[in-house]
């Protein structure tokens, strides 16, 4: 899974998830492991971490902390 676009000055971002998916036993529909797939975040960021999820077929959520 990579997770890529831009923060904004304000800290709110418009992320794009990409990956492949894994064993079939775990996906939805138990879809061959290589598909890739796509979702849209919304994030917000601060100095020191950012969250994030997304609600489609599954949640998921995201928190991000600065190095």
């Amino acid at each position: 899974m990579s997770i890529d676009r831009k923060i904004g000055d304000s800290g709110d971002a418009r992320l794009v998830v990409h990956g492949l998916t894994g064993g079939s036993t775990y996906n939805l529909g138990h879809a061959p492991k290589g598909l890739p797939y796509e979702y849209p975040l919304a994030a917000h960021f601060d100095a020191t971490q950012g969250t994030s999820h997304w609600t489609g077929s599954r949640v998921c959520q995201f928190t991000f902390t600065k190095r």
